[in-house]
């Protein structure tokens, strides 16, 4: 079947920020994914079929694979595959369908801004996750990002 869907990562600079590659992922996109304030970025004119996440997002990934085959492109914050929703697409679409472009994540940025290396920090996600998980996380001298 070939890549029809894209996951793009966008970065705190919005569409300005996204490299050639991304920008003609999303340009050439039939259908649009993404949050309320991803899909708003677009232009006022873009009429292209978009479709704001679901809660469960399980109900939009179904919705997503509905279209199996049209130019899909789904709009992530930062790096989609740092607990975003390219990890959960590729539990039910195979990377041979899929083209994934990230931009940096939440964590690179407030290592960057801190001065921080992101190497010698502990990062984790409690969206949906027990809290109980950060208690593997806390020791003597942890730089945490949560």
């Amino acid at each position: 079947m070939g890549k029809w869907l894209a996951v793009v990562g966008i970065g705190e600079d919005g569409l300005e920020g996204l490299s050639a590659i991304a920008r003609a992922l999303v340009d050439r996109a039939e259908i649009l994914v993404g949050g309320a304030r991803h899909l708003a970025m677009m232009a006022e004119d873009d009429r292209r079929t978009k479709m704001i996440w679901e809660a469960p997002i399980q109900r939009s990934v179904e919705e997503i694979i509905h279209h199996r085959g049209r130019a899909v492109c789904v709009l992530a914050s930062g790096d989609p595959m740092c607990y975003g929703v390219g990890v959960t697409l590729l539990r039910k679409i195979s990377l041979a369908e899929m083209t994934i472009v990230p931009a940096p994540s939440t964590f690179s940025l407030a290592c960057s801004r801190l001065g921080w290396s992101l190497t010698e920090v502990e990062t984790l996600s409690l969206c949906g996750r027990p809290p109980a998980l950060l208690n593997a996380y806390l020791y003597a001298g942890a730089r945490l990002l949560i």
